[in-house]
């Protein structure tokens, strides 16, 4: 399995990551027009509320 993997490899941060699996979505060029087709889909509202930009500012206030 993909996560035991990662857990094996980030050992040494055992407590300061999650794994999450996510859909495998390719082909996704979205608002931006760069000369590739713009293709949106819906995914569900848990997949759609995961932020990089949540995850550093709990990162940045100690995860409170």
């Amino acid at each position: 399995m993909a996560s035991a993997a990662i857990d094996h490899g980030l050992r040494e941060y055992q407590g300061h990551y999650v794994v999450v699996r996510l859909p495998n979505i390719t082909n996704i060029f979205y608002d931006r027009d760069v000369g590739y087709a713009v293709e949106r889909i819906d995914l569900d509202a848990a997949v759609q509320d995961i932020s990089a930009t949540k995850v550093r500012n709990a990162m940045n206030s100690g995860g409170r």
